[in-house]
Order: C-alpha cells, then sequence, then structure tokens
C-alpha cells in the first residue's frame, strides 16, 4: 500500500510541476525522429532509434529495426554483416527495409 501512495505521489508532483511550466531538461526531451536517420519496426511503424547527425563511423544497427528512413542530406546508408563495418557492404540509400542479416552501418 505504501508503494502504492508513494507512485501516486510521484505521478501528481510530475503532473503539478508540468502544469505549473516546469521544463523537461533537455536530456530527457526525446529526439525528433524526422531528423538525420531513423529506424522503425516496418509493419507498426513503431520508432525504434534516430541519429540526429549521423556520422561517416560505424554504427550498430538497432536491435528490432527492419526499416530506415535517412530524412535530411543523407545521401546512402552502408550495411554490413559484421559490427566493425568491415568487409562488404550493401548500399541501402536513404529509404529501405532492413534484413536481418546486417549488424553494423554507417553513412555517406
Amino acid at each position: 500500500m505504501r508503494n502504492a501512495l508513494t507512485r501516486t505521489a510521484i505521478g501528481l508532483a510530475a503532473a503539478a510541476a508540468l502544469a505549473g511550466g516546469a521544463a523537461m531538461p533537455a536530456a530527457a526531451a526525446p529526439a525528433d525522429p524526422e531528423t538525420g536517420l531513423s529506424f522503425y519496426v516496418y509493419k507498426e511503424w513503431k520508432f525504434v532509434a534516430n541519429f540526429p547527425q549521423p556520422d561517416t563511423g560505424c554504427h550498430l544497427f538497432p536491435k528490432g529495426a527492419d526499416l530506415l528512413v535517412g530524412w535530411s542530406g543523407l545521401e546512402n546508408v552502408r550495411a554490413y554483416s559484421t559490427p566493425d563495418c568491415t568487409g562488404q557492404y550493401s548500399s541501402l540509400g536513404t529509404l529501405r527495409s532492413v534484413v536481418p542479416s546486417y549488424v553494423s552501418f554507417s553513412t555517406e
């Protein structure tokens, strides 16, 4: 019972702070999924991850993602079957479904 009351009190305090115009910290604000490079679960159009300013470095594919969308200024996404972006790659463009065999990616 005490835990339920504590959760209720915390929830009410958070709601009161938001209603009073308290700002959320910048770190807590979610990324805008319509900038940079975003990953989704295609059939559900569920947002998975966003890279707001993708660089040419090597990144792991977000788990569960099977669709990528390059929203701003990207020319191509390279997909690799290795975790360190080595070996043969496939050019995916900027709007593409992703096969599970891809492990990492880089952008151009």
